[in-house]
């Protein structure tokens, strides 16, 4: 597959919250990244990253797996984890995959289950959400997901994945769309705190970001940025207008901070690709900005090891994907 990515310099665009402040170019640094090279790693139409402590697993579905494993701390492939079926332990893609607690949830968001794997990534339990969320983070003593629901931005569900609660609004603009055409032009990337006590959503198509703090189930939106809304129209397919900016396109949520790759142009600026991106920008939980990594080549998605000071992105080099290492 021949995957042209678009490698320009770019200014982080400012991005405004609702008190004017914005975020600052002067902390942009710029970071190079090394090739991580690994004996027997293939890796086939990967899309996702997460870490715990040494182990990076990479959500890429090739020979009836999901889920590829690595030591980066020795560099050595493990093997690859979470057969694809309806099965015990098995799982049904498209999924989702995160960390709470050392345990592994993978959630199916076509089929509304969860699966959770313990640290050595033995099934342990099931979970279903009846209203199937796009995704969901685990928070401390609840569930909190986003979808194309009638009522809330957000549905917060207890530990046995029943909706108790919503948070959240939509963009005003959108009051009198469906709500599928709702979700899908304000749709984006959820981040979680790795105590569970807060959460960030950015969207993909705009540069609007929002930082929520969750105590037990309820939930207090307390910093927001941005004043840009989506130019484009949902009607049975996606349309996004020339001039419509790409936003936020991957989330990660780490101990102290948040971390968002951004993009930052338009859709003709960025040669109607609507996934690369070379910003990750950091904010501590309550939503203040810290930095700004500026990458010297776009990524798919990332994750980030905050004790060694380390990014790992997926990139594409020669027409196959590669995982970078950066130094942060």
């Amino acid at each position: 597959m021949n995957i042209k990515v678009l490698i320009l310099s770019l200014l982080i665009a400012s991005i405004c919250s609702c008190n004017n402040n914005s975020v600052s170019n002067d902390s942009v640094k710029e970071i190079n990244g090394e090739l991580l090279v690994v004996d027997d790693l293939f890796l086939g139409a990967p899309s996702e990253l997460i870490l715990r402590d040494s182990i990076l697993l990479v959500y890429d579905r090739f020979e009836n797996y999901l889920l590829t494993q690595i030591d980066v701390k020795n560099d050595r492939y493990l093997g690859r984890l979470i057969l694809e079926g309806r099965g015990p332990g098995e799982a049904i893609p498209p999924a989702k995959i995160s960390f709470y607690d050392n345990n592994l949830n993978v959630f199916q968001f076509q089929t509304g289950a969860l699966n959770i794997y313990d640290d050595k990534f033995n099934f342990q339990n099931q979970l279903f959400f009846e209203d199937h969320p796009a995704n969901i983070k685990q928070m401390r003593n609840a569930f909190i997901g986003f979808g194309a629901f009638e009522q809330g931005r957000f549905h917060i569900y207890d530990m046995n994945g029943k909706c108790v609660g919503f948070a959240g609004d939509f963009p005003d603009e959108s009051n009198n769309m469906d709500q599928l055409a709702r979700f899908v032009l304000y749709q984006g990337h959820l981040a979680s705190s790795k105590n569970g006590r807060y959460f960030a959503f950015g969207y993909a198509y705009s540069d609007n970001i929002e930082f929520y703090d969750m105590k037990d189930k309820e939930v207090e939106l307390i910093r927001t940025y941005g004043e840009g809304s989506v130019k484009g129209r949902y009607a049975g397919r996606l349309e996004l207008d020339d001039d419509c900016l790409m936003g936020y396109k991957w989330a990660y949520g780490g101990d102290k901070y948040c971390y968002m790759l951004y993009l930052g142009k338009t859709l003709a600026e960025n040669n109607y690709n609507k996934y690369w991106a070379d910003n990750i920008v950091v904010f501590d939980w309550k939503g203040h900005h810290v930095k700004t990594f500026k990458l010297d080549v776009p990524i798919l998605s990332f994750c980030v090891d905050e004790k060694n000071q380390i990014i790992y992105g997926l990139t594409v080099s020669n027409d196959e994907f590669v995982i970078m290492r950066y130094k942060m």
